[in-house]
Formats: C-alpha cells, sequence, structure tokens
C-alpha cells in the first residue's frame, strides 16, 4: 500500500522498548486499513476527552487548542519519559490560560521546562 486510504485521520506507531522488540498499534493499523470498527486509539481518546473543555474555553479557537495539547503530549513523552500529559497539568493548562491560547502557548513551554513553575502559576490563578 502507498499510504493510508483517504479520509483517514490518524497515524500507525510503532514502540521501541528498551531490548530493541518492536510493537505495532494494531488499532492504527486496523483503521489504517479501513476497519470502522476498531477502537479509538489512547491520542484520539484523549482528545476526545479534552473537546468540551477546550470548547467551552477556547470557544472557536477550539481545535487550535487541542492541537497544541496533542503536541504538547508528545514533547511531554520526550521530555519526562510519560506517555502523556498528567491531567494536573492539563488543568494547570486550563486554568493558567484564561481562555487565551496564546497564553496556553506560553504556558505549555514552562510546563515542558519545569512543570512545577507551570503548578505554581495554576495555583496563584485558583487562589485569586
Amino acid at each position: 500500500m502507498s499510504g493510508p486510504p483517504s479520509g483517514f485521520g490518524g497515524s500507525i506507531s510503532t514502540v521501541t522498548d528498551d531490548s530493541g522488540e518492536t510493537d505495532i498499534d494494531l488499532e492504527g493499523l486496523a483503521r489504517w486499513l479501513g476497519d470502522d470498527d476498531a477502537p479509538p486509539s489512547p491520542k484520539e481518546q484523549r482528545r476526545s476527552a479534552r473537546a468540551t473543555r477546550c470548547a467551552e474555553t477556547f470557544g472557536s479557537q477550539s481545535p487550535a487548542a487541542l492541537d497544541l495539547l496533542a503536541i504538547v503530549d508528545l514533547a511531554w513523552h520526550d521530555c519526562y519519559g510519560d506517555g502523556e500529559l498528567p491531567s494536573q497539568v492539563v488543568d494547570d493548562l486550563f486554568v493558567t490560560s484564561g481562555g487565551d491560547l496564546e497564553t496556553m502557548v506560553h504556558m505549555a513551554s514552562l510546563a515542558l521546562t519545569d512543570w512545577r513553575d507551570l503548578r505554581m502559576n495554576a495555583d496563584r490563578a485558583r487562589s485569586e
């Protein structure tokens, strides 16, 4: 196959563990092959779970906020080795953004540099 079917919005991911073994995301492969009954991937589940809060907080900019969170998920993995952002960090990002996407970008950068600084900002915003 030269590429995913038209309309495909996902990806096929592989994970290589410390022993060099590679696992294929079979659910992603099923979607890539056109199996519409395949369950959503963890990435899709996180995006769906965050969609309502993004819409409430960012309105018409919610797709961009969801994309930002997906990017930060990937960067978080590279920085801290965790597969996804902890829910408290996601909450801190929403709280510190004040509904402004540009501020959320800056706070996401802060979280990746040192999440404790983000937490202090969020705690201060919560107490106001």
